[in-house]
């Protein structure tokens, strides 16, 4: 048979083999490209108000989102309103205070409200806790200090207060870098599993097709091994015993008298033996 009268199985196993490497290249391409992407900065707009959608957005959620402004001053106040106060109230802190660590500057001439907002706009919610326990401690070490020292004047609780907003502001800004930093590094580890699922797929699969391929052509071209028929095992006939000549006589039967080899007659009582 010639070539050009492959079987059919073999010419689709071709092709399945060739379909799986394009996908598992197409599959590393893509991981590669995307893993690239991630290291581009990306696109930046300044929002801009004169859009209709902005506009839209503006009208219908200004009000409620005043309601919910207001609502979580509130529930910032009733938490941490006291304990904020006997802060203030124990190191004499002051009002009108302008706070680093990208707070900005909060002039309500009430410290307690000046730190609510603080509180508000500037820490996330699951950091609250920590800035006011870290606060609180931080002045009471500083102020410590600085009394050791004989260094102690009237804005010194506010300049230590400052520090501390500044170091704090810091440190949010660099678990958010580290954050997407780490988002960053997670892409090329993606991009890497996807190519090296795909290799072991097709390391899995091209086997297979070779194995498909081999006895597709011995099909084809009448190769095929005949494996020969057991041959029947031999029959072994059973051994057979042999006779056992019976003992030779030595009383007569008739008068139990000894005899001797070869007698004929009983001696005593004259019986024929044998």
């Amino acid at each position: 048979m010639s070539q050009a009268k492959s079987p059919f199985f073999f010419s689709i196993a071709k092709w399945i083999s060739l379909a799986v490497a394009t996908v598992a290249l197409l599959g590393a391409v893509i991981a590669l490209l995307y893993t690239l992407s991630s290291f581009g900065s990306g696109s930046f707009n300044t929002p801009r108000f004169g859009d209709e959608e902005v506009q839209k957005q503006v009208s219908l959620s200004l009000s409620e989102d005043d309601v919910q402004a207001q609502q979580e001053k509130l529930d910032i106040s009733n938490k941490y309103g006291q304990r904020i106060l006997s802060i203030v109230t124990k190191h004499g802190l002051r009002g009108e205070q302008k706070y680093g660590g990208g707070f900005g500057k909060i002039t309500r001439g009430n410290k307690t409200d000046e730190m609510v907002e603080v509180l508000q706009k500037g820490i996330p919610k699951e950091r609250r806790d920590d800035f006011i326990n870290g606060w609180e401690k931080f002045l009471d070490e500083g102020m410590a200090y600085m009394t050791k020292n004989g260094r102690v004047a009237e804005n010194t609780a506010d300049k230590i207060s400052d520090l501390y907003f500044a170091h704090f502001g810091e440190a949010l800004q660099k678990v958010k870098s580290e954050e997407n930093e780490a988002k960053t590094s997670r892409l090329p580890a993606i991009g890497a599993a996807i190519a090296l699922s795909l290799l072991f797929v097709v390391a899995m699969v091209v086997p297979v097709l070779v194995g498909i391929e081999r006895n597709t052509r011995a099909v084809a071209y009448g190769n095929v091994p005949v494996t020969p028929a057991p041959r029947p095992a031999p029959v072994v006939a059973a051994p057979v015993a042999a006779a056992v000549p019976p003992a030779p006589q030595t009383v007569c039967p008739k008068c139990a008298a000894p005899i001797a080899a070869g007698d004929t007659f009983c001696g005593e009582c004259g019986a024929q033996l044998g």
